[in-house]
């Protein structure tokens, strides 16, 4: 895993925010929604700056699967839940009571105070239901965005009904802008991440008939 720090200059001194990403965009996973595998537990890992473990709920067996136009390939298991830890109480839970959903994609966002980089909340990619009536959890069904603390709770979706997803940056502390497509629409927003919700929304320029 590979945290990547990205110091904004318009922040002030000793104040800075990163985002580092849980998973990779496994832009081909699939899980058979009406014959579900087994799953395990993966290892716990350290969430940056704060007292908390995470670990993923994966399929038992599941494929190495593409994961986009770059050539790279994610061997691992299909994430449909996570379990958090807190190393100082020992106290545990899951992100979702379920374990019926695909977790696409999971991205910490961190601030750097005094010189420390901490992790404050947690951005989730999730399949929820099979939109499209093939029988799988796949990049054909619709996303839904949500945003959680560093501790996994607190979760509330921001998002729903996306299509694709063409960018998230954090460009300064606490404001996520990402850039999707929903209702054939491709479309900018700005989002309160203490806050979890969208304030500001704009469609995208009109790209001409050829872009799909």
């Amino acid at each position: 895993m590979v945290a990547l720090m990205v110091a904004l200059p318009f922040l002030p001194p000793g104040f800075a925010c990163s985002r580092a990403g849980q998973s990779p965009r496994a832009e081909e996973a699939k899980v058979n929604t009406s014959n579900q595998n087994e799953a395990a537990l993966g290892i716990f890992q350290p969430i940056e700056g704060t007292p908390y473990l995470m670990a993923s709920l994966d399929n038992v067996g599941s494929r190495s699967e593409k994961l986009s136009t770059s050539g790279s390939y994610w061997t691992g298991d299909q994430s449909r839940n996570l379990v958090f830890l807190d190393t100082n109480t020992l106290e545990s839970h899951r992100l979702f009571e379920t374990n019926a959903y695909v977790i696409v994609q999971t991205d910490r966002y961190s601030q750097e105070i005094n010189g420390k980089a901490v992790t404050q909340w947690l951005v989730y990619q999730v399949l929820k239901a099979d939109t499209n009536g093939n029988r799988y959890l796949d990049q054909k069904d619709l996303r839904t965005l949500g945003i959680s603390s560093a501790n996994g709770k607190e979760y509330v979706e921001v998002l729903a009904g996306v299509t694709d997803i063409f960018g998230i940056t954090m460009v300064k502390p606490g404001k996520l802008v990402v850039v999707y497509g929903k209702d054939k629409i491709k479309t900018s927003s700005i989002i309160n991440l203490d806050e979890r919700k969208v304030i500001t929304t704009k469609p995208l320029i009109d790209l001409g008939s050829e872009v799909k």
